[in-house]
């Protein structure tokens, strides 16, 4: 006997074990069961909401946690389809709750966006150029307030960055050349004085 699937609407034969089946196979039949179970919670929900609440405030939190952590383990397209669903429906909340977070998270924030600028460098300077255009005034101001708080150190990189232009200009190559050669020499000393002192680590 044949039969269409009620998920994909492929045609299959009802025959033997499978002849009460509605679904073509074990892949249809689990997303079957997804829904069914999923209208049947709501339809409980709905019935009786003050039980099912009561019911969820007696359960374990840590067992509830791990719960839902293992479902978004298994379901990652969903949520991250649902996050994005959210930033776009309160781009404010959104916007309020990640400043809170970046605040309360100061280094893994950092770290966070560190690692994103090392691995999209295109799209990141991308974004800073236009940043750095649609906010122009605003970043002289923040300099300038930075200089007024940190005297001793804007003098000392000040110094520092014409220094090296000098030396750039002396030499006939661009600024930012000559410090990525700085850079250089500076990380193989370092290294080289580390492998020293681990071969003689009595010395």
């Amino acid at each position: 006997m044949k039969a269409n699937c009620m998920i994909c609407g492929k045609e299959f034969d009802k025959q033997g074990r499978r002849s009460h089946a509605i679904t073509c196979g074990p892949e249809c039949g689990k997303v079957h069961t997804r829904q069914y179970m999923s209208q049947y919670n709501r339809q409980k929900y709905a019935e009786n909401p003050e039980k099912e609440r009561a019911r969820k405030r007696e359960e374990d939190p840590k067992k509830r946690r791990e719960r839902v952590r293992k479902w978004k383990q298994k379901n990652p397209e969903w949520v991250k389809e649902y996050r994005r669903k959210l930033r776009v429906a309160n781009p404010e909340k959104f916007a309020i709750a990640a400043r809170e977070w970046r605040k309360a998270n100061h280094d893994k924030s950092l770290a966070a966006s560190r690692k994103y600028q090392a691995s999209h460098r295109e799209k990141y300077m991308q974004y800073l150029r236009k940043y750095r255009a649609a906010n122009s005034k605003r970043i002289q101001q923040k300099v300038r307030e930075w200089r007024r708080a940190n005297p001793e150190k804007w003098k000392q990189w000040s110094l520092m960055y014409n220094g090296n232009r000098r030396a750039a200009q002396r030499l006939g190559i661009p600024p930012i050349i000559f410090a990525a050669m700085k850079i250089k020499d500076y990380f193989s000393q370092t290294s080289e004085s580390t492998s020293a002192e681990d071969e003689n680590p009595g010395d």
